[in-house]
């Protein structure tokens, strides 16, 4: 069953692959608004550049949404739990980027938990309270942006239909498939953020590709050990291999 604009209709077909992609992952005691607190979402439609911005999370998205606003003129704080940026990238990698944003002007507050958030009304400046993990000591900020970056979910929710999907992963959230994108239902097939595997784009295209081939009888493969991942900072960071 597929709906648009308040109507819905069936469509019958042979197979079916499911590749609807992922959403921000939340986070325990912080409501986002998309306007003072946002996702990436939100940071991409900001109506001006925020005097103070504070990241949570130093992955991927956090420091990509982080260097430009700090290119804008943004006084920027990027909050992360672990003791590190860049989780999964090389440690030398990290010291020597975090180095090259600190230059830049980006602050950094590390092994730090952040247990709330909250908004002053909609586009209101945001009160933080930030907990460090070593000695438990509490630290309140004000900004006017926070931005939570803390991940990506996959997009499951309602997808099952009542076939019975098998699941996987952090609160069964990804579908289980084998090394063929066949899922445990004959016919349903699943590729790119939904299932198992780095959330790339790229990642993703080459499964959907894949996939299709194998479907059409051919021997549609993909060598995970060579897809690359490149951050989009100011310079950029890229990786490839095991």
């Amino acid at each position: 069953m597929v709906g648009s604009d308040g109507t819905s209709k069936t469509i019958s077909s042979k197979n079916i692959m499911i590749a609807t992609g992922s959403e921000p992952a939340g986070l325990p005691g912080i409501t986002v608004d998309e306007k003072s607190i946002v996702t990436s979402t939100g940071a991409l439609a900001l109506e001006k550049v925020p005097e103070k911005m504070l990241v949570i999370g130093a992955g991927v998205i956090g420091l990509e949404m982080g260097s430009v606003y700090s290119r804008l003129g943004c006084e920027v704080t990027v909050v992360e739990f672990l003791d590190r940026i860049t989780p999964g990238i090389d440690d030398e990698i990290a010291k020597q980027f975090q180095k090259i944003l600190k230059k830049q002007g980006i602050k950094f507050t590390m092994a730090t938990k952040v247990n709330s958030a909250s908004a002053d009304g909609a586009g209101g400046p945001v009160t933080v309270e930030l907990e460090a993990r070593k000695d438990g000591k509490i630290e309140t900020v004000t900004v006017d942006t926070v931005l939570v970056s803390t991940g990506r979910w996959p997009y499951t929710d309602g997808l099952d239909g009542g076939v019975g999907l098998a699941r996987e992963g952090p609160g069964d959230r990804m579908i289980k498939v084998d090394d063929h994108f066949k899922t445990n239902v004959p016919s349903i097939f699943a590729i790119g953020d939904v299932i198992r595997g780095p959330m790339l784009a790229h990642k993703a295209e080459e499964e959907g590709i894949a996939c299709v081939e194998n479907l059409a009888g051919m021997a549609g493969h993909i060598n995970y050990d060579t897809i690359p991942g490149v951050v989009y900072t100011h310079p950029e960071v890229a990786c490839v291999g095991k």
